[in-house]
């Protein structure tokens, strides 16, 4: 969705349709609700800020928020929309977030109080990929 032109860019909205993920203490699937708010700038290094917030539902049952915020800097756009060749250089973009996590489910509620971070990449059919890790 095209929200349209602001001084010095324009911001998009892209739903989050969903997904998986998977690690050593948590698996499941991206619930199909959500959305990455990407104001996308025309000068300086930063191309985009992004925000995203969305539900992980956990293969044992539990609802977790998920909000990220981060900085995309580079041709991910092109990679993404498939105007750039199909080869997916993470050379030729910078893409990183802060992961901040809700649950009342209390098996995850060490996540309240956790901060993670992604680096994203763009993989196969030009699907976003976190690798995420937790700060300690």
């Amino acid at each position: 969705m095209a929200i349209g032109r602001f001084p010095g860019g324009h911001a998009n909205i892209i739903p989050i349709v969903g997904g998986f993920f998977e690690g050593e203490r948590l698996k499941g699937t991206i619930m199909p609700l959500g959305a990455d708010w990407t104001p996308r700038y025309n000068v300086g290094e930063i191309k985009a800020r992004v925000d995203t917030r969305y539900i992980l539902k956990t293969d044992d049952g539990a609802m977790i928020s998920l909000f990220t915020e981060g900085v995309l800097r580079g041709h991910v756009f092109g990679l993404i929309k498939g105007t750039m060749s199909k080869k997916k250089d993470a050379s030729l973009y910078y893409f990183r977030q802060h992961l901040f996590f809700s649950t009342g489910d209390a098996r995850y509620a060490w996540l309240n109080t956790a901060v993670g971070f992604a680096v994203i990449g763009i993989g196969p059919d030009k699907l976003v990929c976190y690798d995420a890790y937790m700060l300690t």
